[in-house]
């Protein structure tokens, strides 16, 4: 192999040899490993650490939500032949008087309007019909 090779082929393995190892982290997250936590520390301010009147870490990593659990749900309770039994009298029930006030409603509007037609037929008061024979 020549010398141009070897170099194209470093030139790719290095930055995989790299990323290779920033993916091998045990945590996952490189603010809660030891080495990460003690560099960024014990890092100067000048050069991008911490102010001095920063408060300090909290030794206990946060605790994360569970967002694996699953809640145990309340299920509905069922009804007894009693229960049931009165519940669907009462709907039977609602539905009658439902229909009942409908009619009832019906009833009075075509009263109404029966009133309002044989109104507008009939004469004005004062008024009175005249019969006209005819020959």
């Amino acid at each position: 192999m020549s010398v141009g090779v070897l170099a194209a082929r470093l030139l790719w393995f290095v930055p995989a040899l790299a990323l290779l190892g920033c993916a091998s982290s045990p945590q996952g997250d490189a603010g809660q490993s030891p080495r990460a936590r003690s560099l960024v520390d014990n890092a100067p301010t000048s050069a991008g650490g911490e102010p001095a009147n920063a408060p300090k870490r909290p030794n206990a990593p946060p605790a994360y939500t569970p967002v694996f659990e699953v809640k145990q749900v309340a299920r509905a309770k069922l009804l007894n032949d009693e229960e049931y039994n009165k519940l669907r009298d009462d709907l039977v029930a609602a539905r009658e008087s439902a229909i009942a006030h409908v009619k009832a409603t019906t009833a009075a509007q075509e009263e109404t309007t029966k009133h309002k037609t044989v109104a507008a037929h009939a004469p004005a008061t004062g008024e009175q019909l005249t019969a006209t024979a005819s020959n």
